[in-house]
């Protein structure tokens, strides 16, 4: 006589509840069970057994909040204005090979150790006030760092031209 499974219905796993049995998958009783996120599906017994936690939302909001920084996805920001922005300030101050790294770079101006991180950079400065605005040096003698950085519009950086040399 085959052993009569165990009635899973009610038993929580992880975000999962058993809601029925809804019959069999080959030997294996399989269940209905329904998520917190609110997705329905079917699994069998050995699935609840196992390690399954979830319907798979759970791995999406872990990789959501492994890969977002302050509100940006650290894979997707460099899509975003305010990346390019920090990207070109550090090309500008680091790379021999960016144009205008003689003006930068090659004169000694440098991005502080905290903003490196583009994390740190966004946690100091957030998004640029309006598409007119990209980051300006209040002191053109000082490096890119939290206080001598600030948004501006073309016509308040061109007030605060270092004359060239």
């Amino acid at each position: 006589m085959p052993a009569v499974a165990r009635d899973l219905t009610g038993l929580r796993k992880g975000k999962l509840i058993v809601t029925h049995r809804v019959g069999s998958r080959g030997s294996a009783p399989l269940w209905a069970v329904k998520c917190d996120c609110g997705s329905e599906r079917e699994m069998t017994s050995g699935q609840l057994a196992g390690k399954t936690q979830s319907c798979g939302c759970q791995k999406a909001e872990n990789n959501r909040a492994r890969l977002t920084t302050h509100g940006m996805a650290a894979g997707g920001n460099s899509h975003t204005r305010v990346y390019r922005i920090w990207n070109a300030m550090k090309q500008r101050c680091q790379n021999p090979n960016q144009p205008h790294y003689e003006r930068y770079g090659g004169r000694g101006v440098t991005v502080c150790d905290r903003w490196q991180k583009f994390a740190d950079f966004y946690a100091d400065m957030g998004d640029p006030p309006s598409d007119t605005h990209s980051i300006d040096r209040i002191d053109n003698d000082h490096g890119y760092e939290p206080v001598n950085c600030r948004w501006a519009t073309l016509q308040e950086q061109a007030r605060n031209k270092r004359p060239r040399s």
